[in-house]
């Protein structure tokens, strides 16, 4: 059937993958019999019931089977799928599969077999962004998106609300986002928010708003100080909370739900429900708060969600739970309490409580770790499905997992390498079950990373035991104050995390090098191999500068691809 949906898609992903040829591949084959990609076809399973637009929502089937001629012949390469979804995750699939083989002068299929089948392991593959502590713009949020893409992640959770600020703007209460937020244009309109449902929609992705209370609420005060309560430690904003016994915080609390819940189509609603402090509220209060608010997400029909606190401390009660439950609104609990076994622990009660749990204990990016790390962990996800079986439970109330990137230390000159490469090892656990060595499969999605224009992603995931990405990708503050230092936006950046790894490492930088338009080529943590690094700049006609040292014992070092007058500048004694 005829899709606009499929031919946007296909579209995109072609263009991502075909124009230009990616001079290096991590799955690129020297196998002169690997099957040519020289057309596609899409086929929809017979019992798919889903029509040829999607709607993209849990539990949409996504499995899909790619097949291809045996040999170099000609012949389609054919992808079927459950739904147009499951059409759209083997697009994306054949495109991280296909390596360009100068041998042969074409785009070559580089997969150990075929068919080739996937079905998700997870129903919610999940990336939640806070843009409260730092704003994100569109083209950051899209940038994202297309990213997400590329890791068959399905729902994007925006934490668009927090203590900091409060960038949403209402209707119902406009006075939220203009005394609320950063600047009047760190602000997100309906027409940005349908933007972005739109952007995520055409990539097979939910989006799915979170507007944290009754703590977390510090920009509410910014607007109307008596909706706000200060702790007695009143400078720890994110220990405000709302004043609970104001006429005002009731009448804005029921619009806030009711006009969010009608700008975001999503089924979810996430309520916040976190870090509650006994100084600003009682726990009956608190639980009455909780109560009302479920109450009313249910109301203006959506499943409402909460963070582990609610359920620990009883503030999700048991009425409540009920209540949505009797609705056909299931609450959900989502983990996050990564010590002492406490994200486990939240996994069982909600299993008890007969709530549905989204697992993210274990899962902040934030944190520091390598990608290495953040794959060989346990497997939380793997944890919750046993734990649902050993309590007798369906494992289907077990949604999922969801990686959680807070931006209190993290904006945009560091966002990405926050972000990726490690955000592909957790998506490929959400994805498949844990394998031996995911590298190749997170190498292959870093290089379609590389495509959606995040170049530095691939570079660390070549060396999974690299460097921690809570180091890259940041120009030091004091060098973005130097007088006459173009704004970081100016400049054409790219980060990238290697390892000296010998000769044939060097030989892939400098290929990528000459095939990238770049002013500056950023070096993060330099080590003993900075010399190597040096000696190689000089070799391509590049300067190499040292810049400083960090905390880590390492230091920063940029190479210019081209003589630059501010990068001279930058240069420090010794």
């Amino acid at each position: 059937c005829a899709s606009p949906f499929l031919t946007s898609a296909a579209g995109r992903i072609a263009a991502r993958v075909l124009t230009p040829p990616m001079p290096w591949s991590p799955l690129a084959s020297r196998n002169r019999t690997a099957p040519q990609v020289t057309s596609i076809h899409l086929s929809l399973s017979v019992n798919a019931s889903c029509g040829c637009e999607p709607p993209i929502a849990l539990g949409t089937p996504e499995r899909f089977e790619l097949s291809a001629p045996h040999g170099p012949r000609d012949g389609p390469i054919v992808i079927r799928g459950d739904s147009v979804l499951g059409l759209l995750r083997g697009l994306n699939a054949l495109a991280l599969s296909t390596a360009w083989v100068p041998e042969v002068g074409r785009h070559c299929l580089a997969l150990p077999q075929l068919p080739f089948a996937h079905a998700p392991r997870a129903r919610w593959r999940g990336f939640m962004l806070d843009t409260a502590r730092h704003f994100a713009n569109l083209r950051q949020v899209e940038k994202l998106l297309d990213a997400m893409e590329v890791a068959h992640l399905n729902v994007f959770s925006w934490h668009i609300t927090d203590a900091p600020s409060w960038p949403l703007e209402l209707a119902s209460w406009p006075e939220l986002s203009r005394a609320g937020a950063f600047a009047p244009s760190a602000t997100y309109s309906r027409e940005a928010v349908e933007h972005v449902i739109a952007y995520a929609h055409a990539r097979g992705i939910r989006v799915v708003p979170s507007i944290d209370m009754p703590a977390h609420v510090a920009a509410i005060g910014k607007a109307f100080p008596e909706a706000i309560v200060r702790p007695f430690k009143w400078e720890k904003i994110d220990e405000f909370g709302l004043n609970l016994t104001s006429p005002l915080v009731t009448a804005l609390v029921t619009d806030v739900i009711n006009e969010v819940a009608s700008l975001f189509p999503d089924t979810f609603l996430h309520l916040g429900g976190d870090e509650v402090k006994r100084s600003v509220m009682s726990h009956a209060e608190w639980t009455a708060f909780e109560d009302s608010v479920v109450a009313r997400a249910v109301a203006a029909g959506k499943r409402p969600m909460l963070w582990q606190d609610a359920l620990d401390t009883g503030a999700l009660s048991r009425g409540a739970i009920a209540n949505a439950s009797a609705a056909g609104a299931r609450a959900v609990v989502q983990s996050w309490k990564a010590w002492a076994h406490l994200g486990n622990a939240a996994v069982r009660k909600a299993l008890a409580a007969q709530v549905d749990i989204l697992v993210s204990h274990g899962w902040y990016l934030d944190f520091v770790e390598t990608t290495i790390d953040a794959y060989r962990k346990s497997d939380v996800l793997g944890e919750a499905f046993e734990l649902a079986q050993t309590a007798g439970t369906l494992t289907d109330a077990v949604l999922g997992g969801e990686m959680a990137l807070w931006t209190e230390r993290v904006d945009a000159t560091n966002f990405v390498c926050r972000a990726w490469p490690r955000g592909l090892a957790i998506a490929d656990l959400l994805w498949r079950e844990p394998a031996g060595n995911a590298t190749v499969a997170m190498m292959a999605a870093a290089g379609g990373l590389v495509a959606t224009g995040l170049p530095d992603a691939a570079w660390e995931s070549r060396r999974a035991t690299g460097t921690p990405g809570h180091q890259c990708g940041r120009i030091p503050v004091d060098l973005q104050r130097r007088p006459g230092l173009p704004h970081p936006d100016a400049w054409t950046v790219a980060q990238l995390n290697i390892d000296a790894g010998g000769g044939d490492e060097l030989q892939h930088l400098e290929t990528w090098v000459r095939n990238h338009e770049l002013d500056v080529l950023g070096l993060c943590e330099l080590n003993q191999w900075e010399a190597s690094m040096g000696t190689r700049a000089a070799e391509m006609g590049f300067p190499f500068y040292h810049i400083m040292p960090i905390p880590s014992g390492y230091h920063l070092g940029i190479m210019a691809t081209r003589p630059i007058s501010v990068v001279a500048e930058l240069r420090q004694p010794g």
